[in-house]
């Protein structure tokens, strides 16, 4: 079986937002910036607003910054930021 590229996720920092937006695999999450809004979103015009629909998660998908309980359902795979 081929290895996959996994995907990490951030959350928008946006209080009325919060929505989670999928990064791509090559992202460097080192260089993300402290807070995270949906306009930082540069690798998918399609959610770079907090008037997108928040991205599908997937379960082999990565968390990358949290703020909300969601954080649970990635524990195991969690990237401090």
């Amino acid at each position: 079986m081929p290895v996959q590229a996994v995907a990490n996720w951030v959350q928008c920092e946006n209080p009325n937002c919060l929505k989670w937006r999928k990064l791509p695999w090559h992202v460097d999450t080192d260089l993300l910036p402290e807070n995270f809004f949906c306009k930082d979103n540069v690798w998918n015009p399609g959610s770079n607003s907090c008037d997108s629909p928040e991205d599908v998660w997937d379960e082999d998908d990565a968390l990358v910054k949290s703020g909300d309980t969601r954080a649970e359902m990635a524990e195991s795979s969690f990237i401090p930021g």
